[in-house]
């Protein structure tokens, strides 16, 4: 994922493979003093490989302790989200792209589903779809 041997990031901070190093370094060493607890759904930070590109991890960690309650460490599951946020860029944009196609269209639209037949107005800002009274799906002649 990052390019590195183990032997090249064994004793190694971890903030020294995020690409906001400080933000990272930062954001340890709080959790580290017991001031910051991690998020339990988890953080998303960019990540820097070896040869210097970028890409979007997802991080879950979990603070470790000693008997006595002290934080000895911090653990970390780190997930490579690059096709993640590729799939939410392309739905974001075709949102968009249905919502502009209904905004802008002067017809009404008329949805068949297998439940009840519905329409929709357009020009509202956002489409309002309303069920069509005695419409049900499969009985609208569509």
């Amino acid at each position: 994922m990052l390019g590195y041997t183990a032997e090249e990031l064994m004793g190694q901070f971890v903030w020294k493979i995020s690409a906001d190093e400080e933000l990272s370094r930062r954001a340890a060493l709080a959790k580290l003093a017991g001031e910051l607890l991690p998020p339990s759904k988890g953080f998303e930070r960019m990540f820097r490989r070896k040869d210097g590109s970028t890409f979007p991890v997802l991080i879950k960690d979990r603070l470790l302790g000693s008997e006595d309650g002290s934080i000895t460490g911090i653990r970390a599951a780190i997930q490579d989200i690059t096709d993640r946020r590729k799939a939410e860029e392309a739905l974001d944009y075709e949102r968009g792209f249905a919502a502009a196609l209904l905004d802008n269209s002067p017809d009404e639209i008329y949805s068949r589903t297998p439940s009840p037949l519905r329409q929709m107005q357009p020009g509202h800002g956002r489409p309002v779809w309303r069920g069509i009274p005695g419409c049900a799906g499969g009985q609208d002649g569509f």
